[in-house]
């Protein structure tokens, strides 16, 4: 869009083509034991980690079982920590540190997970998301940058709004451990057909060659 509107000249030369994530060969299934929340992202202000902090704490007083993973570090990290101390319970949360990649991939194959979270206040088409549809993991994201063109709204995911608050999160969070189960394991199904359609980096690495070759 940038491009578009600064260069219009070049208007029918400009397309955007995915690098995408690549295949991981493991079956769509729901966690058996509990709701497992996940985060992967640098700790940044921009990514808005501390609002997650506050709507989990609104599950603590609602006395949903739940245990959220975050993967990643950054300038946020001991303060991120610190806020997740004082305010949920210890049994609850896990701080991973900062993963490589083939790492985080290794993770999510050997744990289940409920549910990907990204909270950003600005983004451009986040990898992290891509990945765990992959996973068919469903996600929870705030309607930024390029991310409604993987999450579609009561699909494979829930979209929230980019200036939504902590009740906000806390409520859509409820909502998801609520669904039914074949309503979630649809979502789980969507997730992973629209990194198919969209994030297959095979495929799409194919694609942008053929286009090379043909232009």
């Amino acid at each position: 869009e940038f491009l578009t509107n600064n260069y219009p000249i070049y208007k029918d030369k400009i397309e955007v083509k995915r690098l995408g994530t690549t295949k991981q060969n493991i079956k769509v299934k729901k966690p058996k034991q509990c709701f497992r929340i996940v985060t992967c992202s640098a700790l940044r202000k921009v990514k808005r980690v501390d609002m997650l902090v506050d709507a989990l704490e609104e599950l603590d007083i609602n006395k949903i079982n739940y245990e959220w993973v975050h993967i990643g570090s950054g300038t946020e990290f001991d303060k991120i920590k610190s806020k997740a101390e004082k305010q949920l319970n210890r049994k609850n949360y896990k701080f991973l540190g900062s993963l490589k990649n083939k790492e985080v991939i290794k993770w999510y194959k050997q744990n289940d997970v409920s549910v990907f979270v990204n909270l950003s206040s600005s983004e451009g088409v986040p990898v992290s998301i891509m990945e765990a549809m992959s996973l068919g993991i469903p996600v929870i994201a705030t309607d930024v940058g390029g991310t409604k063109e993987l999450v579609r709204d009561k699909v494979n995911g829930f979209l929230l709004n980019q200036y939504c608050n902590k009740s906000d999160v806390a409520n859509t969070l409820i909502k998801f451990y609520q669904l039914e189960d074949n309503v979630e394991e649809k979502m789980r199904q969507s997730a992973l057909n629209m990194w198919i359609q969209s994030c297959d980096a095979e495929k799409l690495y194919k694609e942008f060659a053929m286009m090379l070759r043909v232009s």
